[in-house]
C-alpha cells in the first residue's frame, strides 16, 4: 500500500471508532502516545506490540500513534516524544531483543489538521519473531520470561498457540517474495581497521574506518539481485566515546560485480567503510576498532543489500 491507500485506512478506522465500532483491521492498532523508548517498560510494550503484528499472517500492519480510540479523539504527537533521535534508530530495538530481526518504518500522514506517526511493519516470512527476554510488571513486580511468541487475536495480543505456529510455518513455506535476502556472518574473516594517511613516524591523519566482513548470501526471492553497494550499521555497546549507530558502505573487497539469481547462494567478503571520523584523533579510532575487534562477536549488526535499479532488501542474519 502507498501512503495515500494507508492514509485512507486510518481514516476509515477511525471513522468506525467515532461511530462507537470496533477497529476491523486485525493488523492496526491505534496509540494516544508514543511508546517511551529510552524506559524498558516502553521498551518491553514496543517490542510486545510490534512482534505481535509481525507474527500475525496477513497483510502489513500499521501502528498508528496519536489517535485515542477510548477517547476518541486526536492528541497531539511527534517522534521525539520517543526519547530517540530519529527513526533509523527503530530498527536497532528491534536486532538487540528480538531473535530474527524484521522490517519496520515510520512517516508522518495529516489526518483533518493532526499529524499522527506511523510505524509500518511489512508482513514476514521469517516468522516467528521471538523475543529474547520479555519483561511485564504485574503488580508492578517485574516478571522476565524467556523466548517468547506473541500474535494478535482481533484487537487482543496473546501468545502463540501451536495453529498460530503452524500457520506461520505455512506462510513461510508457500509464499515466495519479489526479493529476499538471508545472510550468514562468518565472524573468523571479518574485522575492523582504521584506515589513515602516514605523513611521517608520528603523524597520522584517519581516512575512515572499515569493516571487512564474509558473508554468505542466499537470494530467496523470485527476482534476481544486482548488487549496487551493501550497507552495514553496527550497533556500539562498546566504546562510550562513539556514536551507539555507526553505517558503514562499501562492495564485495575485490570489486567484482555480484549478480545474485534466485534461490544462488554465494560466499563474499566484503570491504564497508565508514568516513564519518576523518577528524578524530588517530590513536582513539585504532583503539576503538581495536576493541570492537576483540568484542566483534557481542556487536549487534544489521546489513542491507542496495540493488542497482534501487531496490533496498533488508538482509535476514540467520
Amino acid at each position: 500500500m502507498n501512503q495515500n491507500e494507508v492514509k485512507g485506512l486510518i481514516v476509515s478506522n477511525i471513522q468506525l471508532s467515532m461511530s462507537g465500532q470496533e477497529v476491523e483491521h486485525a493488523k492496526l492498532e491505534f496509540k494516544k502516545e508514543w511508546y517511551n523508548l529510552k524506559d524498558e517498560k516502553g521498551i518491553a510494550a514496543f517490542l510486545k506490540d510490534t512482534c505481535a503484528i509481525v507474527n500475525t499472517v496477513g497483510p502489513d500492519g500499521y501502528l498508528v500513534i496519536g489517535f485515542d480510540t477510548k477517547a476518541n479523539q486526536y492528541n497531539s504527537v511527534q517522534f521525539s516524544d520517543s526519547g530517540l533521535r530519529d527513526s533509523s534508530d527503530l530498527p536497532g530495538i528491534i536486532v538487540k531483543h528480538v531473535d530474527r530481526a524484521f522490517m519496520i518504518d515510520y512517516f508522518p500522514i495529516e489526518v483533518d489538521g493532526h499529524v499522527l506517526n506511523v510505524i509500518h511493519i511489512p508482513p514476514s516470512l521469517d516468522k516467528p519473531h521471538v523475543i529474547r527476554n520479555h519483561k511485564s510488571w504485574p503488580g508492578d513486580k517485574l516478571r522476565e520470561e524467556v523466548h517468547r511468541i506473541f500474535v494478535r487475536k482481533g484487537s487482543t495480543i496473546r501468545e502463540a498457540s501451536k495453529y498460530d505456529l503452524d500457520l506461520m510455518n505455512y506462510d513461510r513455506k508457500n509464499i515466495q517474495p519479489e526479493y529476499q535476502v538471508y545472510g550468514t556472518i562468518h565472524l573468523n574473516n571479518s574485522s575492523f581497521h582504521t584506515k589513515f594517511e602516514r605523513f611521517s613516524n608520528t603523524a597520522f591523519t584517519v581516512e575512515g574506518l572499515e569493516m571487512r566482513v564474509g558473508l554468505t548470501l542466499e537470494n530467496t526471492g523470485y527476482k534476481p539481485l544486482s548488487m549496487a553497494r551493501l550497507e552495514g550499521t553496527i550497533f556500539n555497546t562498546i566504546v562510550s566515546e562513539f556514536p551507539e549507530k555507526i553505517t558503514f558502505s562499501g562492495v564485495e573487497r575485490y570489486h567484482h560485480k555480484i549478480l545474485l539469481g534466485p534461490n544462488e547462494i554465494l560466499d563474499i567478503p566484503f570491504s564497508l567503510i565508514c568516513d564519518d571520523f576523518n577528524n578524530v584523533d588517530y590513536k582513539i579510532c585504532r583503539s576503538t576498532t581495536n576493541m570492537w575487534q576483540n568484542h566483534i562477536s557481542e556487536i549487534p549488526m544489521i546489513f542491507t543489500f542496495h540493488t542497482t535499479n534501487r531496490i533496498s532488501v533488508p538482509v535476514i542474519l540467520k
